[in-house]
């Protein structure tokens, strides 16, 4: 994977984080918010995403060593 490659599927990270964000506030009907809020919101959500896809990441390893323990005693 080249740099121009991560930098764009960091742009696309960044960008979705906005829509959740945008959709969140719609949801509760908020249409404008300060930058500095926004800027906050944006790291929070950056900072659980990062915790979620490790997470994830163990799950899936944990559901593939049980997967090969389960079919290696069969």
């Amino acid at each position: 994977m080249n740099k121009n490659e991560i930098s764009e599927l960091k742009e696309a990270i960044f960008e979705n984080q906005k829509e959740v964000i945008g959709n969140l506030l719609s949801v509760l009907k908020i249409y404008e918010i300060e930058e500095e809020l926004f800027q906050r919101m944006l790291q929070h959500l950056s900072d659980y995403s990062q915790k979620t896809f490790r997470l994830a990441k163990a799950l899936e390893s944990q559901e593939i060593i049980d997967y090969v323990l389960t079919n290696k005693l069969k």
